[in-house]
């Protein structure tokens, strides 16, 4: 009996520690110049540590440009005199004229594309800043 309420003890454990990384991982949330960039259904994520994030939200709230591509799947963007572009499932992408290699590859789920904010951002002329604690990655203008 002992045995059994000890695995039962470890099991609800076990079960609400990996639904508070989860609920962690859903609340990751981006600020832009102080302002909350709201995502709507589709999310941020995290795919081998780099945040991805819903394209057109994040373009729309910093005034980018954007072209898409729909033969070559390129996604490019200007601001300013600044400039990128991404090509769906590729790593190679190129910021104001330089050639990039990105740790992971801009995606599309359903109708959503997912860029790299990190890329994305400092291509747009945006400083980075990601505080673990608050799950919270803060673009401020430079």
């Amino acid at each position: 009996m002992k045995k059994l309420s000890a695995s039962i003890l470890s099991l609800v454990l076990l079960t609400s520690t990996f639904s508070s990384i989860q609920a962690a991982d859903n609340s990751l949330s981006v600020r832009l110049n102080g302002e909350q960039i709201q995502f709507g259904k589709s999310a941020p994520i995290v795919e081998k540590g780099v945040t991805l994030v819903p394209i057109r939200s994040l373009l729309n709230n910093m005034g980018i440009k954007v072209k898409w591509d729909v033969v070559t799947r390129t996604i490019s963007g200007t601001k300013e005199g600044l400039s990128f572009s991404l090509q769906i499932g590729s790593t190679k992408a190129t910021a104001n004229g330089k050639a990039v290699q990105l740790d992971v590859a801009p995606k599309q789920t359903g109708n959503v594309t997912y860029v790299p904010i990190r890329f994305v951002a400092e291509a747009a002329g945006y400083q980075v800043a990601w505080n673990p604690s608050l799950h919270r990655v803060t673009l401020t203008s430079k």
